[in-house]
Formats: C-alpha cells, structure tokens, sequence
C-alpha cells in the first residue's frame, strides 16, 4: 500500500519495533521532488558511545555489513571502527584491514594485514610535514618519502630517522648515506674500521 500526500511527519515509538513486510521489499523514499532528502537517526536525545547505526544482511540478519558509530566512524566488516572509515576482512587469512583517518589534521590511510605469520602495515600519511610511505614490519619500519622543504626524494629509517638514499629534486644527485648529495652520486665516507668503505667489488 501506498502512503501518500503526507506533509512532514514524526512517527515515535515508545519501545524497540521492528518494522518489516511479509515477503516483499520495503523501500523507504525521501521525497519525489529533486532535492528532497532521507534522513536516518538514531536517537533524538543527546548521543553517547553506544549511540550507532547497523545495516544488516544475510541470513535473519547475520552479518553486520556496515556500522556506523556515534563518533561518525564508519566500517565495513568490521562493528568497531577506529578511524574515520575502516575496511576490514576477516573471512580470509591474512586478515586485511585499511583505514582511513587524519593525524595532525593530515589524511592518512593505512592497510594492514594480520594472520598466518604475517604482520605487515602500510601507512601513507605525513611525517615531519612530507608525504610519506611507511612499510612495516613488526616494530620496524622504511620510510619513502618526498621532503616538503625542498622535493627531494628519500628513504629514512622510522627509527632514529636516518636518511639511507637521497634523490636531489634540482640536480638529480643521488646520495648514498649522505642527506645532502654534491655529486651525481655522493658516497658516505669510510673509516679505518673494517667493513666501513662506502663501495666494494668482491
């Protein structure tokens, strides 16, 4: 049946209903006008943790395709969102999740992969203000990155921030344990300590 020339209504329910049809499909419509908007509420009071929406599908119901919580984190395969937008997959091994977040108020995402023996994290976000790829491993970590003061290309380590390769943006120079390469490519400096030369044939 077919509701029709309504004006704006409220419907409130004093305890949790479950709306549905028999055996056909329900379709909710906003509005025929080309403007006209469908809103989806959770409470009309003040929100709180616990204050999310679930869309849910398959079997009566029983899987969980999407959450919404009441911090507007959004997921999909997953009911507990820890970013602006979280992807997760848990039906296969590894695991693999991506999310998409801002640190510092700069965007991120990161893709993760869990299970099997694997515990690898990739990160493309801001760091030290340069746009930054970080592979993880466990605890340790590369960074690829492009320098914000002057466009250089580099590869740092996470830990300690050690710059391993050097690409010079202007001259093209490439530096080998070196931050700022003078020659088309700059070799650290060795020592008199064994195994220190910055190049070996064997």
């Amino acid at each position: 049946t077919d509701v029709a020339q309504m004006s704006a209504t409220s419907f409130a329910f004093q305890q949790a209903t479950t709306i549905s049809t028999a055996s056909t499909a329900l379709t909710i419509i906003g509005g025929s006008a080309t403007t006209a908007d469908l809103t989806l509420q959770t409470t009309s009071g003040v929100g709180t943790a616990g204050a999310d929406m679930h869309f849910l599908v398959g079997n009566a119901g029983a899987t969980e395709a999407m959450t919404i919580l009441n911090s507007g984190y959004v997921g999909f395969g997953t009911t507990a969102p820890t970013s602006i937008l979280h992807v997760a997959s848990a039906t296969v091994s590894p695991v693999s999740q991506y999310y998409f977040n801002t640190v510092n108020g700069y965007p991120r995402l990161t893709i993760e992969g869990t299970g099997a023996g694997i515990d690898t994290i990739m990160d493309i976000k801001s760091v030290n203000s340069n746009s930054a790829l970080l592979m993880w491993t466990g605890n340790n970590a590369w960074i690829l990155e492009t320098d914000y003061a002057n466009n250089n290309f580099e590869i740092v380590t996470y830990s300690g921030y050690a710059k391993r390769l050097v690409i010079n943006f202007t001259t093209g120079n490439i530096g080998i344990g070196v931050g700022v390469p003078l020659a088309a490519l700059h070799l650290k400096a060795g020592t008199a300590t064994a195994s220190t030369a910055p190049l070996k044939f064997t």
